[in-house]
């Protein structure tokens, strides 16, 4: 009797899981930078998916708290390495951040418990603003107008002149 340990669809199979692999190891040298951060995004949600179906799925976990506490820290890691341009080791930090209080719009939170350490705009440009004061200043993508009147900030677009000033 022969045992056979491999089929011809198990080799094509690794073949091009392998050429794949090469292709995704060369994309620096053939993608753009938008098809890198496009893929990088799809493989974070590919590995969110896989952490929920083991959490929820595989370990019979019904209990969604925990679900939605890890949902919520990708979600605020895509959102500060992305918009917020931060670098991903401090994003994971700050994705974990814990807000006990209203946040004011604009604000960017840090921290935990999180503390307001300065102002983005709407674009995701971080505003060269002071936590408090009477100043204006503009956001250099969109070039809308963002004024500061003691601790609150409100934005005037650009484009339509209209906004919340």
């Amino acid at each position: 009797m022969r045992v056979i340990r491999t089929s011809k669809a198990a080799k094509i199979s690794i073949m091009l899981a392998t050429l794949v692999l090469l292709v995704l190891i060369l994309a620096p040298w053939w993608a753009g930078r938008a098809d890198i951060r496009l893929m990088g995004e799809l493989f974070l949600y590919l590995a969110l998916a896989s952490l929920w179906n083991l959490m929820a799925g595989y370990a019979g976990l019904v209990s969604v708290g925990q679900q939605a506490y890890v949902g919520f820290g990708g979600y605020m890691l895509f959102a500060l390495t992305i918009f917020a341009g931060f670098p991903p080791v401090v994003a994971i930090v700050g994705a974990g951040a814990l807000v006990n209080r209203d946040v004011k719009p604009y604000a960017l939170m840090v921290g935990v418990p999180a503390r307001q350490v300065g102002w983005m705009s709407a674009y995701g440009e971080q505003l060269d603003l002071p936590l408090e004061g009477k100043t204006s200043t503009r956001c250099q993508y969109s070039g809308d107008e963002y004024k500061l009147t003691g601790a609150i900030v409100a934005r005037r677009a650009r484009a339509s002149g209209s906004g919340d000033l």
